[in-house]
């Protein structure tokens, strides 16, 4: 039973992970299958489609003119 505990922890740290990072169903998937090593995975994966906005830190993507979080001009990195 602890086991199952620690796998659905693992998930979700690993699901919310992925979120952040702009891959929500890819950290899903790596916290089921690989559970503990999963996140590790996610902590460690780099999206090179996104980057933070100089207004907001939010992450956006890096063909985005203007951050749909903030509304303020993105500038290219």
């Amino acid at each position: 039973m602890l086991i199952f505990i620690i796998w659905i922890i693992c998930i979700l740290i690993a699901t919310h992970l992925g979120v952040k990072k702009g891959y929500p169903f890819l950290g899903f998937f790596n916290g089921l299958i690989l559970g503990p090593l999963g996140i590790f995975i996610v902590m460690i994966q780099d999206n090179k489609h996104r980057h933070p906005c100089p207004s907001c830190a939010e992450q956006i993507l890096k063909k985005a003119t203007l951050c749909p979080h903030c509304g303020n001009k993105a500038s290219q990195p």
